[in-house]
């Protein structure tokens, strides 16, 4: 077998754990900065990209980082934020010396540039005091870092060389329009919810929009659970957990409105209070990773949906069937052949 059509070596599977081990450590990284955000305590550590004017601070200081709650949520969350530049570097270096597909390796590259942009992002709005837009662009950077990380978790896991190709039907064109759209929509939802928790637009704006993105992810998940094959359990079981994240959502998100609309001030919150507002961003964005996987799992077992794989489909949905041979049964004239109608039965 020569290189052309030798069959590319397959990711190690530590490499692709520590993929997702970098999913799963974001998503504690957007609890952290959520966390941040609820408490108030975005200017509690005014320097940056010190803390308090010392690069390493000492135990004395990291004790009294841990005292009062705000800034306790601002520490941890830039020494999470810390712990993440690392374990993507590590990702990075790992896939540059074992990951043999080179657009795997370069998504790895523009992810700890994105990461790094990112907290670039947080750190201007810190010496800007929270100036526009900096939080805005460092919560949506956060957004686009996670499906990143989600992509590349994908593209390494052992399921996506023992993938085989089906054909495309009605049900897989829908299911990729289903996934694309509630992607885009959840990505824009985020945006907005990203904006109201700043201040920069009314929270009735990200509720009213939540209506339209539930819609299409319950179409997405009926598309997925009742159309598709029992056998695709690669696409049914993440869209069966979306339904579940679905429900957790709208009751977090109905019981947040009520609880930030009663709240004027950050420090008026009860700690279950700041568990359930905390809880309905990470879910928000546990969602947005899912449906990113359904979108990259219906692509890679699906393929395409090419012009010529469209125009096949659709010639053989609207082909009439074969008219039975002479003598065949079915015919006209032979037993079996269906009679046609009288005048009085027409």
């Amino acid at each position: 077998m020569n290189d052309a059509t030798a069959v590319p070596a397959a990711t190690p599977r530590g490499l692709w754990r520590w993929a997702v081990l970098c999913v799963w450590w974001c998503v504690f990284l957007l609890l952290a900065g959520a966390n941040v955000n609820t408490q108030d305590g975005g200017l509690t550590v005014p320097d940056w990209p010190r803390m308090y004017y010392e690069w390493v601070p000492g135990w004395d200081r990291f004790w009294q980082f841990m005292g009062p709650a705000p800034l306790r949520a601002e520490v941890l969350h830039r020494y999470i934020a810390q712990m993440m530049g690392l374990l993507t570097i590590g990702l990075v270096i790992w896939a540059q010396r074992r990951e043999p597909r080179r657009w795997v390796r370069r998504l790895c590259r523009i992810a700890l540039a994105l990461v790094i942009v990112q907290g670039i992002f947080g750190g201007v709005g810190v010496l800007t005091m929270l100036g526009p837009p900096w939080p805005l662009l460092h919560s949506v950077t956060a957004q686009i870092y996670l499906c990143l990380l989600v992509a590349i978790a994908s593209a390494m896991s052992p399921w996506w060389r023992a993938t085989v190709r089906r054909p495309v039907d009605g049900d897989a064109l829908r299911l990729m329009k289903l996934s694309l759209i509630a992607t885009a929509l959840l990505f824009v939802q985020l945006v907005l919810g990203a904006g109201a928790r700043h201040g920069y637009m009314p929270r009735e704006v990200h509720a009213v929009f939540a209506m339209p993105v539930a819609i299409v992810l319950v179409k997405l998940v009926l598309a997925a659970v009742g159309d598709l094959p029992r056998d695709l359990v690669r696409l049914r079981r993440p869209a069966a957990a979306l339904g579940l994240l679905l429900g957790l959502q709208i009751g977090f998100g109905l019981w947040s409105y009520l609880i930030v609309g009663t709240k004027t001030e950050a420090h008026e919150l009860l700690l279950h209070e700041i568990a359930l507002v905390n809880a309905h961003l990470v879910v928000g964005a546990v969602i947005f990773a899912t449906t990113l996987v359904i979108v990259v799992r219906t692509f890679r077992t699906f393929g395409l949906p090419t012009d010529d794989r469209v125009a096949a489909l659709t010639d053989d949905a609207g082909a009439a069937p074969p008219r039975p041979a002479d003598g065949a049964p079915g015919a006209p004239g032979v037993p079996g052949a269906p009679s046609r109608p009288t005048e009085a039965t027409a």
